[in-house]
């Protein structure tokens, strides 16, 4: 693709001259010459994974470099903690307030995941289960071990969290049925919720490596 200049500006001259850039082209034969700015939008190129500059050069962008995945999981995690904070001392139940420490625990776990090699097919299959994401063998590589009572309320808050109970009124829960699950919780006042503190000593364990 050769640059056009019109005035002091380079403008890039594209050539669509097949079905395939524009069905008019195509039909008539005509070839087009379409001229745009430099910085505006360009006609998609038939590789979407490659575009020409005016300079005649060819880019092709590589892909993400998924070395940064585990600092951003652990940065996202860090962002809902602070959310998370802001709400403290509120009710006894609040549905936001635990999502957002509950939504910490995960990214923090799953950044250490990735911080071992492990795919976004492995998190994928974790989903949102809080004790598979904190599985005592990812933490155990960096000397990170769950005391007993942080196992017991991991699992209380993943109850709730894995069946979107913090999201939603009417969520899947152990042993009852979704259209009674708001409800029944809600009349025998939300038992067996999770300690908060202890859940925020556990991710500020999962949160202290380096990724």
């Amino acid at each position: 693709m050769e640059p056009v200049s019109i005035g002091s500006l380079p403008y890039p001259r594209i050539d669509l001259t097949t079905p395939r850039d524009t069905g008019l082209a195509g039909r008539t034969g005509v070839s087009q010459v379409i001229r745009k700015p430099l910085g505006g939008i360009e006609a998609m190129p038939k590789n979407p994974r490659e575009f020409t500059v005016p300079s005649n050069q060819i880019i092709r962008p590589s892909g993400i470099n998924a070395g940064i995945a585990p600092f951003a999981f652990q940065h996202y995690a860090k962002d809902f903690h602070e959310a998370y904070k802001k709400h403290k001392g509120s009710a006894k139940f609040s549905p936001a307030r635990l999502f957002l420490l509950s939504r910490s625990l995960e990214l923090a776990a799953k950044g250490l995941h990735l911080g071992q090699g492990r795919s976004l097919k492995d998190l994928f299959r974790i989903r949102h289960d809080l004790t598979a994401a904190c599985e005592p063998a990812t933490l155990a590589k960096y000397g990170i071990t769950l005391t007993n009572e942080e196992q017991v309320d991991l699992k209380k808050a993943n109850k709730y969290y894995e069946g979107k109970g913090f999201e939603y009124f009417l969520f899947n829960f152990p042993g009852v049925p979704i259209e009674r699950s708001g409800p029944q919780q809600a009349l025998s006042g939300w038992p067996d919720l999770p300690d908060e503190s202890v859940l925020e000593v556990l991710l500020g364990k999962l949160l202290t490596p380096r990724l």
